[in-house]
């Protein structure tokens, strides 16, 4: 932040002129600063430190962040290039249910039952993955479709404590969640 001279009414411009002169110098530094964020011609904006954005609005052009982004409540992002790690959320733990339609708001659903269950598949956003996993213990995860929802499929059938049987990738498109990638044990009917 600028650190501006204050003259007061009881001086004289004549007797203020060089107050005055660097009150303009230093606003001009801060503006080249502010400036040099934005490339004008391209409009990009390239910060090092955190970037947050909220509300509902949509990230396009280029963006370069060299701290963390916090883009919640940003509801679309024309083009995303990640030369980093990406972190998904996770709901874990105490996971008993999947969320109802439109209610996804975790990327991974990791479940740790002590009995056999079975959750009922319902809608996702547009695009949206999730991964689902059941973990700790012995027992099945059972996956229904509702309203033929589940691509090629009725249900899928996942085994806590089996590699090969305990997960699935799922992607929502249209009206329907398509496998993206399941453990190669796992049932699908």
């Amino acid at each position: 932040m600028a650190t501006i001279y204050t003259i007061k009414g009881t001086d004289s411009i004549s007797s203020s002129r060089l107050n005055i002169n660097d009150n303009f110098n230093v606003i001009n530094t801060e503006l080249g600063e502010v400036h040099g964020l934005f490339t004008i011609s391209s409009q990009d904006l390239g910060l090092t430190g955190t970037l947050t954005i909220a509300g509902n609005s949509t990230l396009s052009g280029n963006v370069s962040v060299g701290g963390t982004l916090d883009a919640t409540g940003v509801t679309t992002v024309v083009d995303l290039v990640n030369d980093g790690r990406v972190r998904y959320s996770i709901l874990s733990g105490t996971t008993t249910a999947l969320p109802t339609a439109g209610n996804w708001t975790k990327s991974i659903y990791q479940f740790t039952l002590t009995a056999n269950a079975v959750q009922a598949l319902y809608n996702g956003e547009q695009g949206q993955e999730v991964f689902i996993t059941a973990v700790g213990g012995s027992y099945t995860l059972t996956l229904n479709e509702v309203s033929s929802n589940l691509n090629s499929a009725t249900s899928i059938v996942l085994t806590a404590g089996d590699d090969t049987k305990e997960s699935v990738l799922l992607r929502f498109i249209g009206t329907t969640w398509h496998i993206v990638s399941i453990g190669s044990g796992a049932t699908v009917s």
